[in-house]
């Protein structure tokens, strides 16, 4: 991919440090080289092959299209992005062979089906044993919505954990993420929904004690909330920063210094929950100019792609999310896949959920 110009300077970091106390305000900003926060030694991809990943995430979105027809175009995003980070290029025949399995195995009520259905296709493409692998998924979903109840992000969360845990493990994850959930809901009850009890439950996969966890995702929460006008994607943020290692103030200076990067470029990222997106970015252990480089280089390898112009619904907005998506496939973490999807997951999901309500909203004016 063509590099995008680079600047230099101090000025993004300056200005993210002031925002933390500062509501944002617009910035002339320039990407400095960052101190990585965390070791990424288990990076998944290097960036050699950012080319082949986004032209396997392209092949990856038409397999599903073909294979399943007329699903929301956010959820063929976000089986793609499963498929891409596990490595995977799918073929649209498997495919459509896997999902019978799935109209064998799965209710069709249930919500692995209901809005899930391209996800849990892409997970079976990655299991040797599909059938074997539905059986699982159903009985870890059975098992965490009893402590979580039954929703969308519960399914995605199941789904997810199918990969590594079994259904007793997944029972202790749901069990300490519905304590951590609980806690958070005391202190913010504006914002508990079944989407944040899903999410806390990523943090009952920490080695951090319970207390570690709360304290260090306050002080992150409070330290975004500060920046920006919105009460609700910081927490989530800060749930996401909260699985690494490091300073709070240094996680979230280096989630601004990438915002303001972009802005700074003229890319307007979207500050609702695409910046869970580009918070698992951020947790990656390139420099901020390095990080901005690829997400813009993406967006623009996206731009020339089919069903991702203004017509269908992908503005430049919503494209840069999905850069910074497959730049988090590109450089993520091994150790922090499930909690990069569930970043994607949520953002993914809000965007649907506005399509929805626009869709609705344009209906009942017509009516």
């Amino acid at each position: 991919m063509p590099k995008n110009k680079k600047t230099s300077a101090a000025a993004v970091a300056e200005a993210a440090a002031e925002v933390l106390t500062e509501p944002i305000t617009e910035a002339a900003a320039e990407a400095p080289a960052q101190t990585p926060v965390h070791d990424t030694s288990g990076t998944t991809n290097t960036a050699e092959n950012v080319q082949e990943i986004c032209d396997a995430f392209i092949a990856n979105r038409d397999a599903l299209r073909k294979a399943v027809k007329l699903e929301n175009m956010t959820m063929y995003v976000l089986a793609a992005d499963i498929l891409t980070t596990a490595g995977v290029t799918a073929d649209a025949d498997q495919l459509k062979s896997l999902r019978k399995i799935i109209n064998k195995k799965v209710s069709s009520i249930s919500y692995l089906v209901v809005r899930t259905e391209l996800p849990l296709l892409a997970e079976l493409c990655l299991s040797e044993d599909p059938e074997a692998a539905a059986d699982k998924i159903n009985r870890i979903y059975n098992t965490m919505k009893k402590h979580l109840g039954r929703s969308f992000y519960v399914a995605m969360l199941s789904i997810l954990l199918s990969r590594t845990f079994d259904e007793e493990q997944a029972e202790q994850i749901a069990k300490r993420g519905k304590v951590l959930y609980d806690a958070f809901q005391k202190k913010h009850p504006i914002i508990a929904s079944d989407r944040e009890a899903a999410s806390a439950c990523l943090l009952a996969l920490s080695d951090k004690t319970d207390e570690q966890i709360l304290d260090e995702c306050e002080a992150t929460h409070s330290l975004l909330k500060n920046a920006f006008s919105d009460c609700t994607f910081p927490l989530f943020c800060a749930y996401i920063l909260c699985m690494t290692d490091g300073i709070p103030e240094d996680k979230a200076t280096r989630l601004l210094e990438l915002f303001f990067a972009l802005k700074a470029s003229k890319k307007k990222y979207l500050t609702g929950h695409e910046m869970e997106v580009l918070a698992a970015l951020s947790l990656t252990d390139l420099s901020t100019g390095e990080l901005m480089d690829t997400v813009i280089d993406i967006e623009a390898f996206l731009s020339k792609q089919t069903d991702y112009g203004f017509l269908s619904g992908f503005d430049e907005k919503r494209r840069l999310m999905n850069a910074a998506m497959l730049a988090t496939a590109a450089y993520g973490d091994r150790s922090l896949t499930a909690v990069n999807i569930m970043a994607a997951i949520v953002a993914l999901a809000a965007e649907q959920d506005a399509d929805d309500a626009s869709t609705a909203a344009i209906m009942a004016s017509t009516t």
